[in-house]
């Protein structure tokens, strides 16, 4: 895809400007390192964060769990409940479920580090869709015509307001194992499978460095309050007989309305991601809502379409 074609052009440069480099030694301050938040709070869905730690630009070490912290959940500025230390960094109240339209506050407190906190305010909206279809197209990349299954969701997005949506495809199901010793062949053995899907899009509206991935990001700065239809390829056909001797799969995609901090956080580390082996780009910030923090403390809204 143009993401392949992009890290081998920063590639064949780097190569060429790395043969004529002046190498500079410099130190990088080091800092006390902060709590890094990262959740999702997602409407139905269990209140569960994680934390960790930052680390310095030149560690090689993975960010470490913080454990034995003390994180609470406030809704409207009113306590709602003290999540518990699952161990790992990860911290739950699974009998709490989140709800849409609430605003929510996220306090993490851990001797030894500065207090964090965010605030999201889940999307009290659904994706409003009017009609799904499945086809096959024709798609030129690089000069190759091939076959794509493509995915069309329509929606009717609200008047008024700024929206961002989020897409992804799943795969789900059994793969089953024979025994093809013995006629008819007896079945064995079954292995449950799960696949987030790769799939891409040539929206007009998305960014290059947005445009493939398991998640496919939307504004709706040229849809605002309109009719869309937002045009979805996948990377595989789905099969055209699902309950084969090989395995039983069920397909599903799910469209979410996100929180606009949680757009632009993922927006952000993609454009990073991007750059990734290009001397010549600007540094790029990842985006946090997290005061006297780094990570994000998202929101979002989600219906799932059965594809089969």
């Amino acid at each position: 895809m143009n993401k392949i074609l992009h890290t081998l052009k920063w590639f064949l440069l780097f190569t060429l400007w790395w043969s004529c480099e002046t190498v500079v030694d410099f130190d990088v301050p080091r800092t006390p390192p902060k709590l890094v938040l990262n959740s999702v709070f997602e409407a139905g869905g269990p209140m569960q964060v994680h934390l960790s730690a930052s680390r310095h630009i030149l560690d090689k070490e993975p960010p470490p769990a913080v454990e034995g912290a003390q994180v609470q959940v406030y809704a409207h500025d009113t306590l709602l409940a003290t999540l518990a230390d699952s161990l790992e960094g990860r911290y739950m109240a699974a009998d709490m479920q989140v709800k849409r339209g609430v605003t929510y506050t996220v306090t993490a407190t851990k001797n030894g580090y500065e207090s964090i906190s965010a605030t999201v305010t889940v999307p009290v909206d659904t994706a409003h869709i009017t009609e799904v279809k499945m086809d096959t197209v024709e798609v030129n990349e690089f000069g190759y015509k091939t076959l794509q299954p493509r995915l069309q969701i329509m929606v009717d997005d609200p008047p008024g307001q700024e929206d961002f949506y989020m897409i992804a495809v799943f795969k789900e199901g059994y793969y089953y194992e024979y025994d093809y010793s013995v006629d008819p062949p007896v079945l064995i053995d079954s292995t449950e499978y799960y696949e987030q899907m790769d799939i891409y899009t040539r929206d007009p509206g998305v960014e290059e460095y947005m445009d493939y991935g398991q998640e496919l990001l939307f504004k709706d700065d040229l849809f605002e309050g309109q009719q869309y239809t937002f045009n979805i390829l996948l990377t595989t056909f789905i099969d055209e007989y699902p309950n084969s001797q090989q395995g039983n799969f069920t397909y599903r995609a799910s469209v979410s309305m996100i929180s606009r901090d949680y757009y632009l956080y993922k927006a952000s580390y993609e454009y990073q991601v991007w750059n990734i082996g290009n001397p010549f780009a600007q540094p790029v910030q990842v985006y946090t809502n997290v005061s006297n923090g780094y990570g994000i403390l998202g929101g979002k809204n989600t219906v799932y379409i059965s594809l089969d």
